[in-house]
């Protein structure tokens, strides 16, 4: 019996057939899923620009906030109300830095450690953490001090408080009389950053650290 010889059209055509037949069939079977899973992403995209729109809109409200604050309680309502936008840890920056500044250390430390617990990698951190040094230092609380001073060297060194922490580090413990320790923060400052005005001011107290030294051997030879 003769068979006819199908042509590759005609046998691409077939398995085009069978493939739309195929899927057809499918796609009726499970119309209501494919119906829910559209009805999702309707939905999702819907809800993604309601989101964006809000965000947006806070990041507006909070900027003009921000820009007319003149109370602490109007610092707390932008970083309490609006904590995702770029003006809250600016808001508490700026809280902090007035309580230092009324030399109310104790509210200053903890806007700073807020500060620091809520916004660890914003650009403000490593200044956090400075400011919680410098109030914890006024506070007299030497050790807790030297620790917060050491973490923004350690955490921040390219940062630019990072100079001004090591030469910090170097006074308090100058002020404790650790002259060798003081010695070696001085240096940092000045490897940190060796052209800042904090290098400049180590390399002062190195050389007084170093008078100082000269002198005390001087005295100890001629009391030998």
């Amino acid at each position: 019996m003769f068979k006819r010889k199908f042509t590759r059209k005609e046998l691409q055509h077939d398995e085009l057939v069978d493939v739309v037949s195929t899927v057809s069939s499918h796609l009726q079977r499970h119309r209501r899923f494919y119906l829910v899973v559209v009805a999702l992403a309707v939905f999702g995209a819907v809800a993604l620009a309601v989101f964006l729109g809000l965000r947006s809109r806070d990041r507006k409200q909070a900027a003009q906030l921000l820009g007319r604050a003149r109370t602490v309680g109007e610092l707390v309502e932008i970083y309490e109300k609006y904590p995702s936008t770029a003006a809250a840890p600016l808001a508490l920056k700026t809280e902090a830095d007035h309580f230092f500044r009324e030399k109310r250390f104790q509210r200053a430390l903890s806007a700073y450690e807020l500060l620091f617990e809520r916004y660890p990698a914003h650009p403000a951190a490593p200044f956090a953490v400075l400011g919680a040094a410098y109030s914890r230092e006024a506070l007299e609380k030497w050790e807790e001090a030297l620790l917060s001073f050491r973490k923004v060297m350690d955490d921040y060194p390219d940062a630019s408080p990072a100079a001004e922490a090591a030469f910090c580090l170097g006074r308090v413990y100058l002020r404790l009389g650790r002259l060798d320790s003081a010695r070696s923060a001085f240096l940092e400052a000045i490897k940190l950053h060796p052209w800042s005005v904090f290098a400049h001011l180590a390399r002062e107290r190195i050389a007084y650290l170093d008078s100082v030294i000269r002198s005390e051997e001087s005295i100890r030879r001629d009391a030998g």
